[in-house]
């Protein structure tokens, strides 16, 4: 996640940079309309970088409840057999009030 952030700071800063440049060449039309290009390029970097995030993190995220749920499946039959055993205690101590 931090690379994808630290693309997206170089991202930001370079915007910044060719807003300068904005300044620079407002008076020439086809340098001002070519610095705005690269600035929307790298807007898009930033949507892709986003996105490659994006599906980094919903990946991890579902890495991690798949472990969760298998500890869960790991635990079952253990659970089960406690839970048996206590019923078969409880009809155990059942059956000897009415003996």
């Amino acid at each position: 996640m931090d690379k994808h952030i630290e693309k997206i700071k170089a991202h930001l800063k370079e915007i910044e940079n060719l807003k300068q440049g904005l300044q620079l060449f407002s008076e020439d039309e086809e340098e001002h309309i070519s610095l705005l290009a690269k600035i929307q390029h790298q807007f898009d970097l930033i949507s892709d970088e986003s996105m490659e995030g994006f599906k980094e993190l919903t990946l991890h995220i579902r890495n991690t409840g798949q472990k969760r749920i298998q500890r869960g499946i790991d635990q079952l039959p253990h659970a089960i057999k406690e839970s048996v055993s206590e019923d078969i205690k409880d009809m155990k101590r059942a059956g000897e009030l009415f003996d």
